[in-house]
Order: structure tokens, then C-alpha cells, then sequence
């Protein structure tokens, strides 16, 4: 009973500050917004992303690579993107790919790419990808991602970028290339 009678003393004290409320709700917060970019993996001196993948049931090499190129063929699609180098009987793809977008933020309607390299074995039990290489291409300028992340760590203050550019930029690079890295596992494992 005193539970119930604090939650409805609770609602009572708060229904107030509810209703009196208009406008963005960012208007509420306290203090300053922070702008965090995602931890990145990130080896000292590259940004990779890459796995291992165990497969239980294991699923024939020749279907594995199949399915990985095929999904490669469908989905990078841009003049850049190109398979560099296949062998079946190693399991092996390599190649570079291109993911274009426009930016919304930083430069309205700016047409941007994230340019990769990416490499992808498989075997009868399991497949592995790499990607790396990361560069950036906004309108004329081209950088690396890790020289990016590199300032990012090392300081807060505006060198090359400042941290709202540094937080835009890596966080759209890490959020595509995670959906890539998604539709990649799900297309090697669906013929």
C-alpha cells in the first residue's frame, strides 16, 4: 500500500513539469551536450574491422564463396568498387569498395564515400572478413579515417577538424560500415 501511495504522490509531483513543457526536449537537459564518437577498433595505427565466424553446421567452402562474392557483385556497385583478386581454392576474395551517401549534417546534401579495402576467406567451418583502409572523400578532400580518430583521441580542441566534424564523420563511417558488415554476414550465409 505505501508503494502504490508514493507512485501516485510521485506521478502527482511530476505531472506538473510534464505539462508545462513545450518546445524540443532538448530544452530539459542539464548542462552541456557532449558529442562522444564510438570507441572504434582501432590498432594504433589503422581502424579494422574483421571477425571470425564459426559456422555450426559447417557450410561447404565452394557455397560460402559463392554467396560472398555474389552479395559483393549486388551491393558494391559504384565506378570504385571492384574485386581485385579471387581464388576458390583458397577461399580468398579481395577488393575494394566504395559506400556513397550525402551528408545531412555537417554540409547539407554534400555527396560523400567511404572508400575500403576488404578481405574475405572462407573454409568448410568457417569465413573471416577484414576491412581497412578507411578514407573519407567530401567534395575534393580525401583523408584517412584513422588520422581522424588518431586526433580524436588525442585531444578535444580543433586541429585539422573540430570535435562536431570529428564526431559526424567517424560516427556515420562506423554506422555504415556496421550495416555493411550485417548485409555481408547475412548475404554469405543465404545462397
Amino acid at each position: 500500500m505505501r508503494i502504490l501511495l508514493l507512485s501516485i504522490a510521485l506521478s502527482l509531483s511530476l505531472s506538473p513539469a510534464f505539462a508545462q513543457h513545450t518546445g524540443n526536449w532538448d530544452d530539459t537537459l542539464i548542462g552541456r551536450r557532449q558529442w562522444e564518437v564510438p570507441p572504434l577498433p582501432y590498432n594504433g595505427v589503422d581502424i579494422v574491422y574483421s571477425e571470425n565466424v564459426p559456422l555450426v553446421p559447417a557450410v561447404p567452402k565452394e557455397e560460402l564463396f559463392a554467396n560472398a562474392k555474389n552479395w559483393l557483385r549486388n551491393n558494391l556497385k559504384t565506378d570504385f568498387a571492384q574485386i581485385t583478386e579471387e581464388s576458390v581454392t583458397e577461399g580468398k576474395i579481395r577488393g575494394e569498395g566504395e559506400i556513397y551517401y550525402n551528408q545531412a549534417v555537417l554540409a547539407n546534401g554534400a555527396p560523400q564515400s567511404i572508400f575500403f579495402s576488404y578481405d574475405i576467406n572462407v573454409t568448410n567451418n568457417s569465413y573471416s572478413y577484414k576491412i581497412y583502409d578507411l578514407v573519407a572523400k567530401v567534395g575534393d578532400e580525401k583523408f584517412k579515417y584513422a588520422d581522424m580518430y588518431r586526433e580524436e583521441q588525442k585531444t578535444m580542441e580543433a586541429t585539422r577538424w573540430t570535435h562536431k566534424y570529428r564526431y559526424e564523420m567517424l560516427s556515420d563511417m562506423d554506422s555504415f560500415l556496421k550495416l555493411f558488415i550485417a548485409g555481408l554476414k547475412n548475404g554469405i550465409m543465404t545462397p
